[in-house]
């Protein structure tokens, strides 16, 4: 088994650590550009559903309410019934960008390789002393 000079243990070291952090790096960008996809698909669906909301006034006096009031409905069931379809469809995105927004997760690889090569690199973390055996705890008299 022939030995290698320290010199070149040291840089196959450094450019193993150099590899694996930039393999970390493009975990955590992948990770984040999905998650940034999902935020925005779902803030996509808040802004439609708070232009909906804003139109509603102005769609329930002109659009709906009209029609029922041809049809013979009572002015107040027309306005009612054109509120509560535009309520619903206005519930209907808000819900659609909760499921959105539910399904961001964070760089949860990322962390995990990172905790990985911490310990690979400084070992397991130290044990908690107990309070019994700790130096600066007081001994009873």
């Amino acid at each position: 088994m022939a030995h290698r000079p320290i010199g070149q243990l040291a840089r196959v070291v450094i450019d193993d650590i150099a590899a694996l952090t930039s393999d970390i790096a493009a975990l955590a960008k992948s990770e984040f550009s999905r998650d940034a996809k999902r935020i925005g698909h779902g803030a996509a669906f808040v802004v439609i559903a708070l232009f909906t909301v804003l139109l509603v006034p102005l769609l329930l006096v002109i659009a709906l309410a009209n029609v029922f009031i041809a049809l013979g409905l009572p002015a107040w069931a027309a306005y009612l019934i054109d509120a509560g379809v535009f309520l619903v469809v206005a519930l209907a995105l808000v819900y659609a960008a909760y499921r959105k927004f539910r399904k961001v997760t964070g760089p949860k690889k990322t962390m995990a390789a990172i905790r990985g090569t911490v310990t690979a690199l400084t070992g397991p973390p130290p044990e908690p002393a107990d309070d019994d055996e700790s130096p600066t705890a007081e001994k009873p008299a």
